[in-house]
């Protein structure tokens, strides 16, 4: 069982459950895919644990990449404490993070860090500028990648006993919570840029190898960015009525009646969510 990891120790709340508070956690799992999961999430670490900034971070080749960052007082404290962090390399001397790669296919773990004993100076010198008496940071595997959160108080005060054993046992709700949060944001912009912009619409339409004739594809990808049929017809030199025919074809090719059918058709596998269905 591991018991440290670089200059960070595991806290383990020995013989203890939690059960999530259902006000703190409905709020997360409503927000997830959504903006307002972060702010969801500052939330619920500040009940369990009195928490005031937070980042989370994957790892790529062992370097910190910022996902998201929170502060309870909504200011920009957690951004600058990473930016400081990142502009001095800091995280080349943090022993915790250098040894954060290997740990795919481990338990999900809570480091501790006592930021007076942590031998780098510089490091050591840093937190003490930011006024923390300690680091914790929840860590794990998910999605086949490192992936982790670090958590600190202000103002040199340290975490609860109570409040550090939560945490501990919260992280395995918390970390795959994160992991899924991004994918959906992730397929939602996916979503969104594929209806939003019309050279995407038209090279989704190109790749998914739907068998329009050229001309059909132009007006079905107008059609799917929304353009009335009066200014599809001027956007491509036509006739308003040879896009009217040109949308009954679309239609009877896909086995449709409406253009919400289009839309849920195109969104099968614009998001690269599906399989690419064809048209009849």
């Amino acid at each position: 069982m591991v018991s440290a990891i670089g200059d960070s120790l595991v806290w383990r709340a020995n013989g203890q459950s939690w059960t999530p508070n259902a006000q703190g956690v409905r709020p997360l799992f409503a927000a997830m895919g959504g903006s307002g999961f972060y702010g969801a999430l500052t939330r619920m670490l500040s009940e369990l644990a009195g928490v005031d900034d937070f980042h989370v971070f994957s790892l790529a080749a062992g370097k910190p990449d910022l996902i998201a960052k929170g502060s309870l007082d909504g200011g920009c404290g957690a951004g600058r404490q990473f930016e400081i962090y990142m502009q001095r390399c800091l995280w080349q001397q943090d022993s915790t993070i250098l040894q954060l790669g290997p740990l795919e296919g481990a338990e999900t773990l809570l480091l501790r860090t006592d930021a007076a004993t942590v031998p780098c100076r510089r490091l050591r010198e840093h937190w003490r500028q930011e006024q923390f008496a300690e680091r914790l940071m929840m860590c794990g595997c998910e999605g086949g990648r490192p992936l982790a959160m670090t958590l600190v108080r202000r103002e040199n005060r340290p975490f609860a006993r109570d409040g550090l054993d939560r945490l501990a046992l919260a992280a395995n709700l918390l970390l795959p919570l994160l992991a899924r949060h991004e994918e959906l944001a992730s397929e939602r912009g996916s979503h969104i840029r594929a209806l939003t912009s019309l050279p995407v619409i038209e090279g989704i339409l190109a790749a998914a190898d739907t068998g329009f004739p050229p001309r059909e594809s132009q007006v079905c990808a107008r059609l799917l960015y929304g353009m009335s049929a009066g200014a599809i017809a001027a956007d491509l030199g036509l006739g308003t009525e040879t896009v009217v025919s040109y949308r009954k074809r679309i239609y009877l090719r896909l086995s449709i009646g409406s253009h919400r059918e289009m839309l849920l058709w195109y969104l099968q596998f614009s998001g690269g969510t599906a399989g690419r269905p064809s048209p009849q």
